[in-house]
């Protein structure tokens, strides 16, 4: 098994890619916005990637964070809000703004469960910098 997580070009995998994923066994996959078109196909990719694999639970990865950071879109999926709004909720009411992103994080990660995947890369801790300030 190689220790690398993979993607792949399009919607569906070509004859190469899955040739390739048999051959080399990664470790896992990761999808983006040019792998997403619908529920059903992002569920058939999800099951082609890990039938590649002989391994068992095969990491699916997405980054679907909420706000522009979002692969999977409207119509098919949720609008979520960016983190700032919990931010924002926070600084008037710290417990709704834990419920609030807590029953969100739950959606998408229903969502993702749904389609075959099982890695979010949302963030932890997100640091917002003003822009043009050297970090």
């Amino acid at each position: 098994m190689l220790a690398a997580i993979f993607g792949c070009g399009g919607l569906t995998l070509t004859d190469e890619e899955r040739a390739f994923f048999t051959k080399v066994q990664p470790w896992g996959f990761i999808v983006f916005l040019r792998n997403i078109e619908s529920p059903k196909q992002l569920r058939a990719l999800c099951a082609d990637l890990r039938s590649c694999i002989d391994h068992h639970n095969v990491p699916i990865l997405i980054d679907q964070e909420g706000g522009r950071v979002a692969r999977m879109r409207p119509p098919h999926w949720r609008k979520y809000p960016a983190g700032e709004v919990f931010a924002d909720l926070a600084a008037d009411d710290i417990e709704k703004a834990q419920e609030a992103a807590k029953l969100t994080m739950q959606l998408i990660a229903q969502e993702l469960i749904d389609c075959g995947i099982n890695v979010d890369c949302l963030p932890i801790l997100d640091v917002r910098q003003p822009y043009g300030h050297d970090v």
